[in-house]
């Protein structure tokens, strides 16, 4: 299997994922696949798995210069999004279960979504944000700790 192929397959394989998140926060299928870490894990275990199987090699010198070199690899590229992919996937699911846990209607947490597909930590920076004047007007929802 090429790493190009894989890259493709990767990425059109948590696009639905995505879809659910956006469109679906609470439904079954959606905690079946995301919110029980079923799909994050599973990009886990491939990334785990191209590191075992010693088909790339992460480790290096640090440095820029170093880490730039080590990119221009298409197997580290795939293994550096496969990486995003699984991180950026869990945080979605996250926020939509915080949004949901809050009572934050599917309108304001779709924006941190597309966010958090697109640019990562932006999604969750923003989701925080957001979170942070919503609970100016509303008291914040209780735990079974308190």
């Amino acid at each position: 299997m090429s790493y190009s192929f894989l890259f493709d397959l990767v990425t059109f394989a948590t696009m639905p994922l995505w879809g659910l998140l956006l469109v679906a926060p609470t439904h079954a299928v959606t905690h079946r696949l995301i919110h029980s870490g079923l799909a994050p894990g599973a990009l886990g275990v491939l990334y785990i798995g191209m590191l075992a199987v010693g088909a790339v090699s992460p480790f290096g010198e640090p440095g820029l210069a170093n880490v730039i070199a080590m990119f221009q690899h298409p197997e580290i590229m795939v293994l550096g999004w496969v990486h995003y992919l699984a991180f950026d996937l869990f945080v979605g699911g996250w926020i939509a279960r915080d949004a949901a846990a809050r009572g934050v209607s599917r309108l304001w947490a779709a924006p941190c979504l597309v966010l958090t597909w697109m640019l990562g930590p932006s999604g969750l920076v923003v989701w925080f944000a957001l979170r942070g004047l919503l609970a100016l007007r509303a008291p914040a929802p209780r735990t079974s700790a308190g």
